[in-house]
């Protein structure tokens, strides 16, 4: 009787098995290293006196050290046009920072269908924020530079074995900022990026 389950079991238990392992197959995990590279948009969050909000490129590199965890660096480079107190402003945020994150493989190990091809993540940053500018018709010049605290949630979509989609979200708690911004909270969203896995 017990000779006669474990076969049976066995022989339920086999197709499942290949099939956990076919569907589980993860781009991601299968080759470590990548960079990307996208758009979207930088906001404050209102806690300075200006609005900060512009256009975002963004370009990180990664390397999954294991299935889960990966660390690397992400730079952003944000320009925008504020007007305090009726003054036109041109400015440009760069972060630099380095950054680990924890990739959620679970939706690999479902069907082959949509589900399987996507690989939320979450993750913890630190570097630095740099902001540049200069006065609108006038010789001065204004710059800062500040510690940078990141928080991430994000997403990629598998095209194909080397090739993903991304979309990302990040806040950002800033050390300091220069007089003319006054912001210690932002928030970036690339929009859209492409991952190119080696």
């Amino acid at each position: 009787m017990i000779r006669s389950l474990l076969v049976a079991l066995i022989l339920i238990g086999m197709p499942l098995i290949a099939q956990a392992q076919k569907a589980g197959s993860n781009p991601g995990v299968d080759h470590r290293l990548s960079v990307s590279t996208g758009v979207g948009f930088a906001s404050s969050v209102g806690t300075g006196s200006v609005d900060t909000s512009g256009f975002l490129w963004q370009f990180d590199g990664q390397y999954r050290a294991t299935d889960n965890i990966s660390a690397g660096f992400f730079m952003q480079v944000i320009p925008f046009e504020i007007f305090p107190r009726g003054v036109s402003f041109d400015a440009t945020v760069f972060t630099f920072a380095g950054d680990a994150r924890y990739h959620l493989n679970v939706l690999h190990s479902q069907s082959n269908g949509f589900l399987s091809k996507l690989t939320p993540y979450a993750g913890l940053g630190m570097g630095l924020w740099h902001v540049g500018g200069s006065v609108a018709n006038t010789p001065l010049d204004f710059t800062d530079n500040a510690f940078l605290f990141s928080m991430l949630v994000g997403i990629e979509y598998d095209l194909n074995e080397h090739i993903a989609l991304t979309s990302d979200m990040r806040f950002n708690i800033l050390g300091g900022t220069a007089p003319q911004i006054d912001d210690h909270f932002n928030y970036t969203w690339q929009l859209v990026g492409v991952r190119y896995r080696f």
